[in-house]
């Protein structure tokens, strides 16, 4: 089974796309946990984006 992202969960709960919502979450965790960007569609790369936080 392919892992979902966050958008295909929030699609499936019913509920409108884009999700926002504002916190902090180390890079560490979103990498080490497989985080996929809903706008890309692809694996955290914070190298991607140097100046992001």
């Amino acid at each position: 089974m392919a892992r979902k992202n966050s958008r295909q969960l929030t699609e499936e709960a019913g509920h409108p796309t884009p999700v926002c919502s504002t916190s902090y979450v180390p890079d560490s965790r979103l990498t080490a946990n497989g985080w996929i960007d809903p706008l890309t569609l692809a694996a955290c790369n914070p190298a991607n984006n140097p100046l992001h936080g």
